[in-house]
């Protein structure tokens, strides 16, 4: 499912320059004096249009939206863990509250049936469902359900494999953990979840046994999870571990990465 939900999402380092409320407020502030704050038609109605559950306006098919917009909160149905955060309308743009950092939308159209929205330079374009229709949708419910928990197992099995590789430092791995890793990457399609894409990145930079190809694999994964993989490579640029340096490899790789993803 195209998502991020998210819609969103250009990451912005606000609290770490902003360490009391009032800081972060006036940061904040002072980004969106940055956006166009040329008002809307409908700037009156921005909130009663925008709230509501919205599709993808390119899988209005998929088992379940892409988000929904409560008064205060977004939702994002199929996103394990913490699935609902804080945003707020400020002139034509949202603000969104994620835990670690805030990101901002310009909102190009809204109306009953239509949300655009302009993240990062990305123009995406939502649609509503009839709410009936997905009240009484439970059977694509349990397909999504379904998807959710084969995604979750299958980065149980990547990540133990990745883990037991790691500890030993070698440049082998046995033909059984190569052909797991292998059978669970390839059984990803689209992740959404943070967690699970850290541990896709990890994958990319350090599982690397003799000739198995994890970085196409890794690759093919994160370019069908934008903008959501996009914020995960940001998020792993930034959390740099201590034993990596700036100018070493695969760390100093991962800008390389982010380019190749965001193509």
């Amino acid at each position: 499912m195209k998502a991020f939900y998210l819609i969103i999402i250009s990451v912005i380092s606000l609290m770490a320059c902003s360490p009391t409320h009032n800081g972060k407020e006036k940061a904040i502030n002072d980004t969106i004096s940055k956006v166009d704050a040329k008002p809307l038609t409908v700037v009156a109605n921005i909130n009663a249009n925008m709230k509501g559950i919205w599709w993808d306006a390119n899988e209005k098919d998929a088992p379940t939206a892409s988000f929904e917009i409560k008064e205060t909160t977004i939702f994002y149905p199929d996103q394990e863990g913490k699935s609902e955060y804080k945003y707020v309308v400020k002139h034509d743009s949202m603000i969104f509250y994620f835990d670690g950092y805030t990101s901002i939308s310009k909102i190009l159209k809204t109306n009953k049936d239509t949300l655009q929205l302009l993240t990062d330079g990305e123009e995406q374009t939502f649609v509503r469902r009839n709410e009936e229709i997905i009240n009484t949708d439970t059977e694509k419910a349990k397909i999504n359900k379904k998807q959710v928990n084969n995604i979750t197992k299958a980065i149980k099995a990547i990540k133990r494999v990745f883990d037991d590789y790691v500890a030993y430092n070698e440049s082998t791995d046995s033909k059984d953990n190569k052909d797991l890793m292998t059978n669970s990457l390839q059984s990803l399609n689209k992740v959404t979840d943070q967690k699970h894409l850290e541990i896709l990145i990890n994958v990319w930079m350090y599982y690397d046994p003799t000739d198995f190809p994890s970085r196409d694999l890794v690759v093919k994964i994160l370019k069908n999870s934008k903008p959501e993989s996009i914020i995960a490579i940001k998020a792993r640029i930034k959390n740099k571990k201590s034993w990596e340096k700036d100018d070493t490899a695969p760390y100093t790789e991962l800008n390389d990465l982010l380019k190749q993803i965001n193509k």
